[in-house]
């Protein structure tokens, strides 16, 4: 698990790679981010972003391509944003993953919305792939939006 990449991307204003501006500007912003690249980095930097002074704060986790627990950082977030990977080399999305963020959010009052389930695509134990064409439409059938 240490090793695997996990991409959990925000919405991202004024915080670019690891350099942090002054927090009059974070301040002012609308919406603020800051990306996870390693699972093993995410309470890190999860934590850091957790601190920042923003009025918006979005969590997108796409491509999701492992489970993961954002509890301890949904303190002041308004939205949690999950969707996969759509090409022929996309890593699965696990659909137990995506219910497990939407979880998260619905025990903490935070809206979620699931965009895309991704060329590869795991429901039931049950592998699918699916037409880039139709990642969108698949997601709205769920309808597990809040």
């Amino acid at each position: 698990m240490g090793s695997k990449l996990a991409y959990v991307f925000f919405v991202t204003a004024f915080l670019i790679s690891s350099r942090v501006y002054p927090r009059a500007i974070l301040a002012a912003t609308l919406a603020m981010g800051y990306p996870v690249a390693l699972l093993a980095r995410a309470d890190e930097r999860l934590s850091i972003f957790s601190g920042l002074p923003i009025r918006h704060k979005n969590i997108i986790c796409q491509p999701l391509i492992e489970r993961i627990d954002i509890r301890p950082y949904l303190s002041g977030v308004e939205l949690v944003v999950a969707g996969g990977e759509s090409d022929r080399n996309a890593r699965p999305l696990d659909y137990e993953w995506v219910l497990w963020l939407r979880q998260q959010c619905m025990e903490n009052g935070i809206h979620f919305e699931f965009r895309q389930c991704g060329t590869h695509f795991i429901k039931d134990g049950k592998r699918y792939t699916l037409a880039v064409k139709d990642l969108g439409s698949q997601v709205h059938k769920a309808g597990i939006d809040i």
